[in-house]
């Protein structure tokens, strides 16, 4: 037997519930956020949507991060809110996509616990000299994924109005 969607009853050997429901909403939220990281480095860099199109996160947050610091130097008597305000929401999106890895690269072999195999950058030894541990737990119980979809949504709006603010800036075209 298999569900609506063809996937056969035996793979999870447990009711999935709204749970798998809960995993896709973060990753269409966070693409969102994503999407939004992308319009917030347009708007830094004046350059057009195809020139950073598809570039992950982590290299867009690494690139608005520089292009904050070059408006400092290229833009000396400007104030600083701007950037004061857009590096701790660079804090938090990287710190919620982290957590969206978690959920979107992990098996679920029971509801709520997981594991998933990590890059090698995220490999650390528990004790001096031992094997990095290549794998890690995770534990994301319904409620937890709701807080986490709601912390993405937040960051949507946050990058809305970042993005906003950005607009107002003179732009240092290269």
């Amino acid at each position: 037997m298999t569900d609506p969607y063809g996937i056969p009853d035996n793979m999870f050997r447990y009711e999935l519930g709204e749970f798998p429901a809960l995993v896709g909403r973060v990753v269409m939220v966070a693409a969102v956020v994503e999407m939004k990281l992308e319009h917030l480095v347009m708007s830094l860099s004046g350059q057009p949507q195809e020139a950073h199109a598809g570039k992950g996160a982590g290299s867009s947050v690494k690139l608005c991060r520089r292009l904050l610091r070059a408006r400092r130097s290229s833009f000396p008597d400007e104030s600083t809110v701007f950037a004061e305000r857009v590096e701790p929401l660079l804090n938090d999106v990287e710190s919620a996509l982290y957590l969206r890895n978690d959920v979107v690269h992990s098996s679920w072999p029971v509801p709520g616990k997981g594991w998933r195999n990590l890059p090698d950058n995220q490999r650390e030894a528990r004790q001096l000299g031992a094997t990095p541990e290549w794998t890690k737990w995770v534990t994301f119980d319904e409620a937890r994924l709701g807080d986490l979809l709601l912390e993405l949504c937040g960051l949507v709006d946050r990058l809305a109005d970042a993005i906003a603010l950005a607009g107002s800036l003179e732009v240092q075209r290269p």
